[in-house]
């Protein structure tokens, strides 16, 4: 043996002489942390001693990697008890401002002290091993503007407490890194002091650029496991709190856009650690998903300049930085230009295909141009084109988009036939209308309604053909490419599914209020399950006036759900409500779409965001619909009913204004881009008199007759509009 090996061998069983000390040691007597995470220790809440002795387990765990406890001194942590006695005896003396100065050094500097601080009960082993970080906001906050009041009496001259805290934090954060690369951090409770750091007002100040880039540079690598704690913790926080942290980084991420300094590695951390926050969000539903959009990108930057660099990165194989990457933060509407640009990109490949194939095969007549109709062939083929008669709408729908070779992405034209006329936008909405009317109406079959009526929801007893529902998934589809919004009522939760997004029990509170309240009663209810409410793994429903019985799991209906099993009952109820029950009638609807919206860019939107891009946004700036309306008949803008008409629509509820928008549309949102960038027109409909105010909802255009009164326009207006509410009316 040689002297490496030799050396080597000596090395191998210092190390598990080493770790067999320790863990004997630890075993028996503890680390002395107040909490220990490691599952060795005594000083672990949880840890519960084998029947074996210590000298048993030491030597079977000396040779694995498995983590243990470091031999160190861990300052006290920092409790309410203690700030109290900071506050009340606050002073400028030498002897107070060392304390608290030591303290701070002490707690701040340390990430287990830290992570043990400002707790809000006594009980280590159930705060840190909760689904909440259990912090006390009252006494950090009290500590927090201690701080900053004893930093403004200290001279300039002085360390400044808060640069002493920074560091100190620096430190804190360097010694978690430098353990977690060691494999001993391992529990989520490990992480409760990050949750402590933005409880600090100044975090976000260039004071603590330091140890904040560590922070970012931290969670970038942390494990799954443990960025799933941190997205829990989270998702437990009050809205105000949680807001003001989002809107926080999202301030941070406009000033290095502005400004230009775009550190990629900076920034990637700042939106990364938005991620977190926006994954807690779909977890609570604490704020709109609205609120972490970063308006200052759609501002600066350019949606194709993105997609570009988002096309060269998968294609060449490159890793420029692009805000494609992180689409939580992109506005809706920068997410649909960056669609309209892979839906053109991919046009513009087939027509040059086109191109090539009909140059190649066509006669140029002798010439080195091609012919006359050569040319005419390669324009009409820009187009998608359907022909269908009204009678027959929806199998002549059907026929013609079962076509092969189809690029449902190029803009569609439609034309009725034994009708007269150029389809200009107007014959196309029109047939969006119609077919919308037939398919989704409950009284088709294919759908039912859920919520008194607001919402459409998949008839599990329905006996169509999957051709059906499969059409009706392309109609959303080509309604994306053709920017048409549609008048259906899904909730968010099929948006969610057409995307594959995750479900969760939230998702049912939209449409069913009642089920929701149901389940999440069960999950709260701490009394005797199987005798208070006496369930089973089962469901009941109606199958055309008979009840049918469908067991959740094998032999259901003769287990009970106890407090034990509830969480897998809930779980598996809305696996049946929102998937299993509906399967056979989504298959083909999901099926449908996809045939239509390919690509990559779709799966930059969420749920609510698909249902924005379909059905339109919920957002009604009436202001902006009445700066680009344009006039006919005889009115202008200066016609005083003209003006009475804007006035009584700003006067309009939310509701109303709503019903008006459906009246002249055919929907009661806007499109994606807002109120401002329809075509909308006010045409005069003869002078004063008792008739309605009537529109042309393929084109946007309201007829409107010359009122005599503020308060007759007003009525007729109310009357018409009223009139024009429910299911498929246009």
């Amino acid at each position: 043996m040689n002297n490496s090996s030799t050396s080597d061998l000596s090395s191998t069983k210092e190390r598990i002489k080493q770790r067999f000390t320790r863990l004997y040691k630890i075993l028996l007597q503890g680390c002395g942390r107040e909490y220990c995470f490691c599952s060795f220790c005594k000083n672990n809440p949880d840890f519960q001693f084998p029947n074996e002795s210590a000298a048993a387990i030491a030597l079977k765990n000396s040779t694995n990697n498995l983590p243990i406890c470091e031999e160190k001194i861990i300052p006290k942590s920092l409790q309410a008890q203690e700030v109290n006695t900071f506050i009340n005896e606050a002073s400028d003396t030498a002897m107070y401002l060392s304390t608290l100065y030591k303290r701070v050094t002490e707690v701040f500097g340390s990430y287990e002290s830290l992570n043990l601080s400002f707790l809000d009960t006594d009980d280590f082993k159930t705060t840190l091993n909760s689904k909440n970080p259990r912090i006390d906001f009252d006494a950090s906050s009290r500590f927090f503007e201690l701080v900053t009041k004893i930093e403004k009496t200290q001279s300039p001259e002085k360390n400044s407490l808060k640069s002493i805290l920074s560091q100190s934090l620096k430190n804190a954060l360097e010694t978690f890194a430098s353990e977690m690369k060691e494999n001993r951090i391992a529990e989520v409770g490990q992480l409760r002091f990050i949750m402590l750091l933005f409880e600090i007002p100044e975090i976000f100040d260039f004071d603590f650029n330091s140890p904040f880039i560590h922070l970012l540079n931290l969670c970038l690598i942390l494990p799954a496991n443990l960025k799933q704690g941190l997205i829990e913790w989270f998702s437990t926080y009050k809205r105000e709190k949680f807001a003001k942290i989002v809107e926080n980084f999202s301030n941070i991420i406009s000033i290095q856009i502005i400004t230009n300094d775009e550190d990629t590695g900076y920034l990637k951390g700042l939106i990364m650690f938005t991620k977190i926050l926006f994954e807690a969000n779909k977890i609570s539903h604490i704020i709109s998903y609205e609120d972490f959009y970063v308006e200052t990108i759609s501002q600066e930057k350019e949606p194709k300049e993105e997609y570009l660099i988002w096309l060269e990165n998968k294609y060449k194989n490159t890793n420029e930085f692009t805000y494609t990457d992180y689409p939580w933060i992109l506005e809706c509407e920068f997410k649909a230009k960056i669609l309209d640009e892979e839906s053109e990109y991919e046009m513009r490949k087939e027509i040059k295909n086109d191109m090539t194939r009909i140059l190649a095969s066509a006669p140029t007549g002798g010439m080195a141009f091609p012919s006359l109709d050569t040319i005419l062939q390669i324009q009409n083929n820009v187009f998608y084109k359907i022909q269908v008669r009204r009678d027959n709408l929806l199998e002549g729908t059907l026929n013609q988009l079962s076509k092969t070779n189809i690029n449902f992405k190029k803009p569609m034209k439609v034309k009725f036939q034994g009708e007269q006329g150029v389809d200009e936008g107007g014959v196309k909405k029109e047939f969006f209308q119609l077919i919308t009317r037939q398919l989704f109406t409950p009284d088709y079959g294919m759908f039912t309604t859920k919520e008194n009526d607001r919402f459409l929801w998949f008839n599990m007893n329905s006996i169509e053909a999957p051709l059906n529902f499969e059409l009706a998934g392309m109609i959303l589809g080509l309604a994306i490419y053709n920017s048409v919004n549609l008048d259906v009522k899904f909730p968010v939760v099929i948006y969610k599914k057409l995307l594959d997004e995750p479900l969760i029990l939230k998702d049912v509170e939209e449409f069913d209020s009642d089920l929701y309240k149901s389940l999440k009663h069960i999950l709260e209810y701490q009394g005797n399950l199987e005798e208070d409410l006496y369930m089973q793994f089962q469901v009941t429903y109606d199958f055309y006036g008979e009840h049918q019985v469908h067991e959740l799991i094998p032999n259901g209906s003769n287990i009970n759900v106890t407090q034990e099993n509830k969480e897998e009952y809930v779980k598996l109820y809305l696996d049946w409500y929102l998937n299993k029950s509906i399967e056979v009638q989504f298959r083909p609807f999901y099926k449908g779409f996809n045939k239509v919206v390919t690509g990559d860019a779709i799966r930059l939107f969420t749920g609510e965001e698909l249902l924005t891009l379909i059905c339109g946004s919920p957002h009604l700036d009436f202001a902006q619909l009445e700066k680009v309306t344009t006039y006919e008949g005889g009115f202008t803008k200066d016609t005083p009913i003209i003006k009475q008409f804007w006035e009584v629509v700003h006067e309009f509820t939310e509701e109303q204004k709503k019903a008006f928008l459906s009246f002249c549309t055919g929907s009661d949102r806007a499109p994606i881009k807002g109120l401002g960038s329809m075509v909308f027109i006010i045409a005069r409909h003869g002078p004063d008199s008792d008739i309605l105010p009537s529109a042309h909802t393929c084109f946007n255009h309201l007829l409107l007759p010359e009122y005599s009164s503020k308060e007759k326009l007003r009525e007729k207006l109310i009357i018409a509009t009223s009139n024009a509410e429910g299911f498929g009316l246009f």
